[in-house]
């Protein structure tokens, strides 16, 4: 994404079965959380049996997507859509 991507595009990170003990997960929450602060990433423990942190990893994602949009130029054309 980063080398494909826009240059301001965000990724997530969903570390899935949190609902597990810590000590039947492959990843620590705390080696996740390093990962994605050093690789400036959003980080989400989710656990697709129980739905945690599901609907906050999208909210999280459509408030960063939105806040994007809302920081670009407006084009020259005035059309209204923002600048790529």
């Amino acid at each position: 994404l980063r080398s494909k991507g826009p240059p301001d595009v965000r990724i997530a990170v969903a570390g899935n079965k949190a609902d597990l003990p810590e000590s039947d997960q492959a990843v620590s929450a705390q080696e996740a959380e390093e990962f994605c602060q050093e690789n400036g990433l959003l980080c989400f423990r989710t656990s697709a049996m129980t739905g945690a942190n599901i609907g906050k990893l999208f909210e999280a994602l459509a408030e960063e997507v939105y806040n994007v949009i809302k920081s670009k130029q407006r084009s020259p054309s005035g059309s209204g859509v923002p600048a790529m």
